[in-house]
């Protein structure tokens, strides 16, 4: 006789990302927004403003200016200009140990950190070609990032998800 053994385990929800905010239909997610962050304040040739505390809002934004500008042709970066900024960012990082240790907390090879590069490329090639103000000048350039990144993201739908929303039950 054959005896069939059942294993039943508990089953335990994990959480491994969650959305924060969904603008026009596309979820950013929270493991977007610490990227985002750690990115802006790691790579010595960004020009995005910097995130002013609501670090959430400040990667809303990046995404409106991306769902308006990603599939204009004037904003797309090279393939070389995104390698020589992957270049440059790396050359933030004091050795190849720390690089790596960097790129395995996002879950991340060289090669899954292009694509965001490009699109951190994109935001800030509109954000130059629609600000008026002096790239180095960072108050008076912030000052103006700040406005027209307000102006764009009222005319894009978004909202912000609770976090009891965006968890499973």
């Amino acid at each position: 006789m054959h005896w069939l053994f059942l294993l039943f385990t508990t089953a335990r929800a994990e959480v491994i990302d969650r959305v924060v905010a969904v603008v026009n239909g596309q979820p950013v997610l929270a493991s977007d927004v610490a990227i985002g962050v750690e990115l802006a304040q790691l790579d010595p040739s960004s020009r995005l403003p910097p995130p002013d505390g609501d670090v959430t809002r400040w990667t809303i934004d990046t995404v409106v200016v991306r769902t308006l500008a990603e599939s204009v042709k004037l904003y797309d970066p090279s393939a070389r200009e995104v390698h020589e900024r992957v270049d440059g960012l790396r050359s933030a990082f004091p050795d190849r140990e720390s690089w790596a240790r960097f790129l395995a907390r996002h879950g991340l090879d060289e090669a899954g950190l292009e694509p965001m590069m490009r699109r951190q490329l994109v935001v800030e090639r509109f954000l130059l070609r629609n600000i008026q103000a002096d790239p180095n000048d960072r108050d008076a350039w912030n000052r103006e990032a700040v406005a027209l990144l307000a102006a764009l993201r009222d005319g894009v739908v978004w909202r912000i998800v609770p976090a009891s929303q965006s968890e499973l039950p």
